[in-house]
């Protein structure tokens, strides 16, 4: 047993109600048998009355639950509460469990260990199960952010992360809350990078990872996030070239 405490984060959005329930205690009992102290907390993106009155049937003292009345966000909801963490050590994951629980040990093990973000990755020595469009589209993305942004990070979108609370909510109070929703998945990648750029120490370690037939992707709705992509590019280049005029 580990011998520090974890926040875990639930992100959900529409999720089917009896799923929810049998996760959520799939996850409970997890950390139960792994952790000495934790807390778990759901992240209500915004969901329909179905998903909501299911959430009301989850009692534990270890469980709590932040509802969202604006969204779906993706991930500004879930950001926007990684300051209600009452632990150092934080963490979210997809409520599907397209990932192996057993992996959540060594990312907080990273953090133990003095790194202070910690991420799964599906392309690193371990082949993902998906669909060859959603490959496709993921290995494009990432080749973009690696020519745009010389990102380091092989999987920024994994929806498996860990972080010290003292490292993220700096980073999410500069990234602000888009309420214009454009930004999207783009979160992660837009998070990580900053993350970088700041000399923060990241740990990017392989999890086997297997797509979820409730998975929320659109490509038409996720193509709004490129003027976010192209902002935070040409904010990068002003730094830089800033930079450059006063040295």
């Amino acid at each position: 047993m580990k011998q520090y405490p974890i926040t875990v984060f639930l992100p959900v959005y529409n999720f089917t109600p009896s799923r929810l329930v049998s996760n959520v205690a799939v996850v409970e009992n997890y950390l139960k048998q792994n952790y000495p102290q934790y807390e778990m907390i759901i992240v209500d993106d915004n969901s329909n009355e179905a998903t909501r009155a299911a959430m009301k049937t989850l009692v534990s003292p270890t469980l709590s639950v932040l509802n969202y009345d604006f969204g779906p966000s993706r991930r500004e909801n879930l950001a926007a509460s990684f300051c209600k963490a009452k632990y150092e050590y934080l963490c979210y994951m997809d409520v599907d469990l397209a990932t192996d629980l057993n992996c959540l040990p060594p990312l907080t093990d990273s953090l133990e260990q003095g790194y202070e973000i910690a991420i799964g990755s599906r392309y690193k020595g371990i082949q993902p199960v998906r669909n060859r469009q959603r490959y496709w589209i993921s290995n494009t993305y990432r080749l973009v952010l690696k020519i745009l942004f010389s990102t380091k990070v092989l999987d920024h979108t994994c929806g498996f992360k860990a972080f010290r609370k003292s490292v993220v909510v700096p980073i999410v109070n500069e990234m602000g809350f888009d309420r214009t929703l454009r930004r999207g998945w783009f979160w992660d990648a837009e998070m990580l990078i900053r993350a970088q750029d700041a000399g923060h120490t990241i740990n990017e370690i392989a999890v086997p990872w297997k797509a979820d037939n409730e998975s929320t992707f659109n490509i038409k709705r996720e193509l709004k996030l490129l003027p976010c992509l192209a902002g935070l590019w040409f904010k990068r280049l002003f730094r830089k070239r800033n930079r450059k005029c006063c040295n």
